[in-house]
């Protein structure tokens, strides 16, 4: 469970959204799990930037151990993102 605390400054933007995405979102209100699309896009929005703060922590002290020479065994998913990271 996500317990997301976040500063309220609204702004209104227009995205585009993949079909099957929003049907998805739309499938969490029909389950009651939400009560409107905003109020879904924007926790499963802040779930994913805080998905993205566990990642940037991780990289940060796999980068860390890299510079002190410590030899640091990662799993497929970790080396991957490494890996897509440094195409950018």
């Amino acid at each position: 469970m996500y317990f997301l605390q976040y500063t309220m400054e609204i702004q209104t933007v227009t995205i585009r959204i993949d079909t099957e995405v929003l049907k998805k979102i739309d499938e969490l209100i029909t389950l009651g799990i939400f009560s409107s699309r905003n109020e879904a896009l924007n926790t499963v929005i802040r779930i994913g930037l805080d998905e993205l703060k566990f990642w940037r922590e991780i990289i940060r002290k796999y980068e860390d151990l890299k510079k002190k020479r410590v030899e640091v065994f990662i799993d497929k998913p970790l080396e991957e993102l490494l890996k897509e990271r440094d195409r950018f």
